[in-house]
């Protein structure tokens, strides 16, 4: 769980806190994904962020991340 806080600022528009809200959970997604990659031990941390990279820019046939 993510202890951070979160202060509300009045003329942040709906759409920043959208944006802001969707690249915080974006990151959490990827983050667990790298994470799986890394927990066997078959794949150290440079490897496993090259993967990443590469998933999330569509290079890797028939793999997808549905956030």
């Amino acid at each position: 769980m993510n202890n951070e806080i979160v202060v509300f600022d009045p003329i942040m528009t709906t759409k920043e806190r959208k944006r802001i809200a969707n690249k915080k959970h974006r990151e959490k997604i990827e983050n667990d994904i790298h994470i799986a990659l890394t927990a066997t031990g078959q794949l150290d941390n440079v490897a496993a962020t090259g993967i990443l990279d590469l998933i999330k820019n569509n290079k890797i046939p028939h793999v997808t991340i549905n956030y």
